[in-house]
């Protein structure tokens, strides 16, 4: 009896131009989207941001979501393993410090049970959002001004060398 559904699905296969074992061996990957916080939230040292993800697999179901945290001004990283909280939510929760400070990328991985990760280019396993020292307008800094020469002739170009930080916001130009 199987030989015989089978056989049909080969012909419907044939048919699409779908080959019978392509279908068959197809993997699904898990998706995963950040429910909470948004993209561009603001929080500030001593907060305790909780992160909520969706995780859903349609083959089969998630059994892991890591949650990375990359600071974009000092390239610290943080993050770890979220708590399942029902069938497809999952939650981590993050206080933040002083070294969270300034922007970070927030970044979701879910994993199934075959090992399949989530598709890490989908925009909805990532976002971003910043972290201040709680007053904001606070002036960027900026470090070593390097100059290649100690000579420099009236006419002639001179590349300089500039090292520049904002704990609260982007620096744009310098």
């Amino acid at each position: 009896m199987m030989s015989r559904y089978l056989k049909y699905l080969s012909v419907i296969f044939a048919i699409f131009g779908v080959g019978a074992s392509s279908f068959l061996n197809a993997q699904v990957l898990p998706t995963v989207e950040i429910d909470d916080p948004s993209d561009g939230d603001s929080f500030t040292v001593g907060d305790t941001i909780t992160i909520n993800v969706i995780a859903t697999d349609t083959e089969g179901f998630v059994v892991r979501v890591d949650v990375t945290m990359t600071n974009l001004y000092n390239g610290a990283v943080s993050g770890g393993e979220a708590i399942k909280v029902d069938s497809s939510t999952w939650r981590y929760t993050h206080v933040t410090s002083e070294i969270d400070l300034g922007a970070t990328t927030l970044t979701v991985t879910a994993t199934d049970e075959r090992g399949l990760l989530s598709d890490p280019t989908d925009p909805a396993n990532t976002l971003e959002f910043s972290v201040t020292n709680g007053s904001f307008g606070t002036p960027p800094t900026v470090g070593d001004v390097q100059v290649p020469t100690s000579t420099v002739t009236l006419g002639n170009t001179v590349t300089l060398s500039v090292t520049a930080g904002d704990i609260d916001g982007t620096i744009t130009s310098v």
